[in-house]
């Protein structure tokens, strides 16, 4: 296996997306059975994300990474609906922080299944991007070093010539939108 490659996995969207709701839970402040039952929920969703993920991209006649921009669209709108039935079962938790939180991730899901239909974006520069700034956001500065992965995976996904340099910058700069937008919904 190659170095790009292992970079590429250990930073696969569904991983990142797993881990950092693990930390979501324990930053909008669940513990003991409540952390309990959040971790076991978000491991189930994890998982069937990934199994629905692997079957369309199998029906799509595409890699895991859903490489071919048209072939993306249809499985992409069908993530975004199993996020749509994620965002009400979170939000029955009875948490703000994570319900707020999960409309974030619900949004961008959505509007990276928009912007899909026209022009394709790295995926895993997307999430990749909205982890670090929301572990920046959540612990300050001090959590910076976690920037260095975007360079390193935007690297392993051009390297791989799974992205050129536009798509990862559009994953990048969808994000940013996506937190900037969030910022002002939050305010307003």
């Amino acid at each position: 296996m190659s170095f790009p490659l292992l970079v590429s996995w250990i930073f696969e969207p569904m991983v990142v997306l797993f881990v950092i709701c693990m930390f979501a839970g324990l930053h909008y402040g669940l513990t003991g059975w409540e952390m309990g039952m959040y971790g076991a929920y978000i491991s189930v969703f994890t998982i069937f994300i990934g199994v629905t993920r692997y079957i369309l991209a199998k029906r799509a006649k595409t890699n895991w990474d859903l490489s071919d921009r048209k072939k993306r669209i249809v499985p992409l709108f069908v993530l975004a609906g199993v996020f749509l039935v994620n965002y009400f079962i979170i939000h029955a938790f009875g948490n703000d922080g994570l319900s707020r939180y999960f409309g974030l991730w619900l949004a961008s899901i959505i509007g990276f299944s928009l912007l899909t239909t026209r022009i394709k974006i790295s995926g895993h520069m997307a999430v990749l991007t909205m982890m670090a700034v929301t572990i920046i956001a959540w612990y300050g500065i001090w959590a910076a070093p976690v920037l260095i992965t975007i360079p390193f995976v935007s690297w392993s996904r051009i390297i791989l010539g799974l992205h050129t340099p536009f798509e990862v910058a559009g994953g990048i700069l969808f994000t940013g939108l996506m937190v900037f937008l969030g910022n002002v919904w939050a305010v307003w």
